[in-house]
């Protein structure tokens, strides 16, 4: 299960970076932060980086423990 609480300061990221460019639509302020790739597959932490450096702050995820539980994925 990923960790909930990054959530709200990825979100406080995006409020902040959209208040500074209000005439973009929501989709192009995500598709510029996504340089041109296909924003789907970038993880919130790669999102946060981006809208983090965008506004010259330190990303909040980078030191978040982003899953919870165990990975059922992990072969460990």
């Amino acid at each position: 299960m990923r960790n909930p609480d990054r959530i709200e300061p990825l979100l406080e990221l995006l409020e902040q970076r959209w208040k500074d460019s209000p005439d973009l639509r929501l989709g192009q302020l995500l598709h510029a932060l996504a340089e041109e790739d296909d924003i789907f597959y970038y993880e919130d932490t790669e999102l946060a980086a981006a809208l983090a450096e965008d506004i010259d702050e330190e990303n909040p995820l980078a030191e978040m423990d982003y899953h919870l539980g165990e990975n059922p994925f992990s072969n460990e």
